[in-house]
C-alpha cells in the first residue's frame, strides 16, 4: 500500500459518505489539513488511528488499505469475462439475467454497470431486440452512472447510451439533447497531452489516437450506410437520400480506410467491425438484385468474423504489424461468429427482416452458415 492509494481510498469513502474533510477531521480528532494530506498522498495517519478510521466508515482494514479492492477488481474482471461467455453462447437475455443477479454487489463498478446498460438497451445484442421496458431500465442505469460522477470514459458512454435509446424511441429531440452533451472532437485532451510526451510514450499515445479515429470513421460509414434502414425497418434503401449503390460505396470506403492504416495480418484493424460492414453491404446488394455480389460480401463478412474468434481463442496478444499501430494489439471481441449467426437468422426469418431471403438457400450461403456453426 503506498501513500497515494491510501489517500484515494480515504477520499472515495469520505465522498461516498457525503461528508467534508472538516467533518471527518472533527470525528477523528485531527486537523482538516491532516485529512487533506492523507488524501493527496503526502502522509499517512498514525497506525493506531487506522482502526478508528475503518470503524468510522464501516469498512474492514483490508478495505481501507486497498487489499479488498484488489480482490474486488479481480472478481469484477471474472464477472465480465463470464458475462461475455454467456452472451456468446446463450445470447443477450441470458447475459442480462446473469448481470442482474450480481451487479448490485458492486455499486461503483462502472464498467459492469455500463455493460449491463448496453445490453439492456440493445447497444450490445445477440438474440432478441430489447423490450421498451428494458430500454427504459437501461436509461435509469446510464443515469445512475452519470449521477455517481464516474470517470469521463464511463459518463461519455452512458450519455451516448441514453441518446441512442431516445433515438430508438423516435424522440430525436431528446436524443440530440443528450448527444450535444458529448465531448467535441475538435480539441481533445489526448491530442494536447501527446504533444508533451516523448519517445515510446508519445508513439503509444499517437497510435492510441489513430485507433480511435479509425474506429470513429468505421462507425460513421456504418451510420451513413445502414443505420436509418435498420432503425426504421425499411426495405427501400433510397428513402433517406443515399441510393443503395452509394451506401455500398460508403461502407467500402470505411473498410479501405481501415486497410490503409494496417498491414497484412492486421485484419484491417478490428475484424468484427469489418465483418459488420460487409454484411451490411450484403443486405444492400440484395435490395437491388445483385445476389452474386451479396454472396461475396457474406463470405467476406464470415471470414472476418471467424478471424475474430480465432484470434481471441489463441489467447495471444496479436500486435499490429503496421508502423502506424504496432504498439497496440488487434482488437478482438470473441463473439463475432455468434453475432453473425444471430444476424443471419434475423435477416432470413419470416418474423424479422427478409432481406437475405433471395440467397438463403444458395449453396454458398449454406456453406457460410455451416462454417460459422462448426467454429463454435
Amino acid at each position: 500500500m503506498n501513500l497515494k492509494e491510501f489517500g484515494q481510498n480515504v477520499r472515495f469513502l469520505r465522498r461516498e459518505s457525503n461528508i467534508s474533510q472538516e467533518e471527518l477531521a472533527a470525528a477523528l480528532g485531527v486537523s482538516y489539513q491532516a485529512v487533506s494530506k492523507w488524501e493527496r498522498g503526502e502522509s499517512l495517519p498514525d497506525i493506531a488511528m487506522a482502526p478508528q478510521i475503518a470503524i468510522y466508515f464501516n469498512v474492514t482494514l483490508d478495505e481501507l488499505f486497498g487489499m479488498e479492492q484488489e480482490r474486488r477488481n479481480k472478481s469484477i474482471a471474472e464477472i465480465q469475462e463470464k458475462s461475455d461467455k454467456i452472451m456468446k453462447e446463450q445470447g443477450s437475455a441470458a447475459s442480462i439475467e446473469f448481470l442482474k443477479g450480481v451487479i448490485h454487489e458492486y455499486p461503483y463498478a462502472h464498467n459492469l454497470w455500463l455493460q449491463y446498460g448496453y445490453r439492456l438497451g440493445g447497444l450490445e445484442i445477440i438474440g432478441d431486440a430489447p423490450t421498451n421496458e428494458q430500454m427504459h431500465e437501461a436509461i435509469a442505469v446510464f443515469e445512475k452512472i452519470i449521477s455517481r460522477k464516474a470517470p469521463e470514459y464511463f459518463t461519455t458512454r452512458a450519455i451516448h447510451g441514453i441518446s441512442y435509446i431516445y433515438h430508438k424511441f423516435g424522440d430525436d429531440k431528446k436524443a440530440i439533447e443528450y448527444a450535444e452533451k458529448l465531448p467535441s472532437e475538435i480539441l481533445t485532451k489526448e491530442a494536447i497531452v501527446t504533444s508533451y510526451l516523448h519517445g515510446e510514450e508519445q508513439i503509444s499515445a499517437i497510435q492510441k489516437q489513430l485507433k480511435r479515429y479509425i474506429s470513429q470513421f468505421l462507425s460513421i460509414t456504418r451510420f451513413a450506410g445502414m443505420t436509418d434502414i435498420y432503425d426504421y425497418h425499411i426495405s427501400d434503401p433510397n428513402v433517406f437520400g443515399y441510393s443503395a449503390e452509394e451506401r455500398i460505396k460508403i461502407l467500402e470506403k470505411g473498410i479501405e480506410v481501415a486497410k490503409l492504416f494496417t498491414d497484412d495480418g492486421d485484419w484491417h484493424f478490428q475484424p468484427i467491425r469489418i465483418s459488420v460492414n460487409y454484411r451490411s453491404m450484403a443486405v444492400l446488394a440484395c435490395t437491388i438484385g445483385q445476389y452474386d455480389q451479396a454472396l461475396d460480401y457474406i463470405e467476406k463478412s464470415a471470414e472476418f468474423a471467424l478471424e475474430d474468434g480465432r484470434l481471441k481463442k489463441s489467447g495471444k496478444k496479436n500486435k499490429h504489424k503496421s508502423v502506424l499501430l504496432n504498439r497496440h494489439n488487434v482488437i478482438t471481441e470473441g463473439w463475432a461468429v455468434a453475432d453473425m449467426l444471430n444476424w443471419l437468422n434475423r435477416n432470413c426469418s419470416s418474423t424479422g427482416s427478409s432481406a437475405l431471403q433471395p440467397i438463403r438457400d444458395h449453396e454458398r450461403f449454406v456453406a457460410v452458415v455451416e462454417r460459422l456453426r462448426s467454429s463454435l
